[in-house]
């Protein structure tokens, strides 16, 4: 009697104490695959052990869960600080973001639909001239984030867009700029 009303208060404790609500999403089984080496160092850090992780997984799946949920937003909210160019394409658009500390840039351009390019393929910036510049509208935006940086940056990644380096926003800006001279 006296082992069931504690394993009771212990689920009780669990459920309600360690209880998470996610912020991002949980990882993967690929992307915990990934982690395993950073996530045992989370638990470590934690004050658990390989096999007090197993008994938690066993014992206590719900508790074990919520530290899995745990670990994704920390991983998720570690991994979009370090994001700060993105890029969404279309076969007539192209879309760059520079997700700034306080703000977010964004910079895209609109093909007419008759032109020849399209942006989907790898090679198509690249095989812009000056004079297929000119068929295209471009844009530009700057506007503060709606909510925390990290979370758009998350949303904006799990719906569609990419993760590219400077070097991709900065020639789409020089286009932009060339094609209003």
């Amino acid at each position: 009697m006296r082992a069931s009303l504690w394993k009771l208060k212990k689920t009780f404790y669990f459920r309600n104490i360690f209880t998470t609500k996610l912020k991002y999403r949980q990882l993967t089984y690929q992307e915990f695959d990934l982690m395993q080496m950073d996530f045992q160092e989370f638990l470590y850090k934690q004050g658990y052990s390989r096999f007090e992780w197993k008994v938690l997984q066993d014992q206590h799946s719900e508790y074990a869960i919520n530290l899995l949920d745990k670990y994704s937003d920390q991983t998720f909210q570690k991994v979009m600080k370090d994001i700060h160019y993105l890029e969404f394409r279309k076969p007539k658009q192209l879309i760059n973001y520079h997700c700034k500390e306080k703000n977010i840039e964004i910079i895209g351009l609109e093909l007419s639909e008759n032109s020849p390019i399209d942006f989907t393929q790898k090679q198509s910036i690249s095989n812009l001239n000056q004079g297929q510049i000119n068929v295209c509208r471009s844009f530009k935006k700057i506007r503060p984030y709606k909510k925390d940086r990290e979370y758009e940056v998350f949303q904006l990644i799990e719906s569609g867009r990419y993760v590219v380096n400077e070097h991709n926003f900065k020639f789409v800006k020089e286009l932009r700029s060339s094609s209003e001279n």
